[in-house]
């Protein structure tokens, strides 16, 4: 898979912070996937506001799964989590 990716040369990437997924939906062929930040809404409170949406295949939703299978694995045998049952 990192043989398919490509650099632009001058080193930037698109990066954005979430503090989770607020929604899948699937429409037809496409897996749209909310993202979400916690922001400050008063004294000691905090909602989760939309910031961001990625949109991608299906086929793609679906390596992308299997790719997070593979770093949960490699959580738990660090020890870093435990494992979901």
């Amino acid at each position: 898979m990192a043989d398919l990716m490509k650099n632009t040369g001058d080193g930037s990437v698109q990066q954005m912070y979430t503090d989770g997924l607020a929604q899948i939906h699937v429409v037809n062929d496409m897996v749209k996937i909310d993202l979400f930040t916690q922001v400050p809404a008063g004294p000691d409170k905090v909602e989760a506001v939309i910031t961001g949406r990625l949109i991608t295949p299906l086929a793609s939703y679906l390596q992308m799964f299997e790719l997070m299978k593979d770093v949960n694995a490699k959580l738990v045998a660090l020890g870093t989590i435990e494992e979901q049952k």
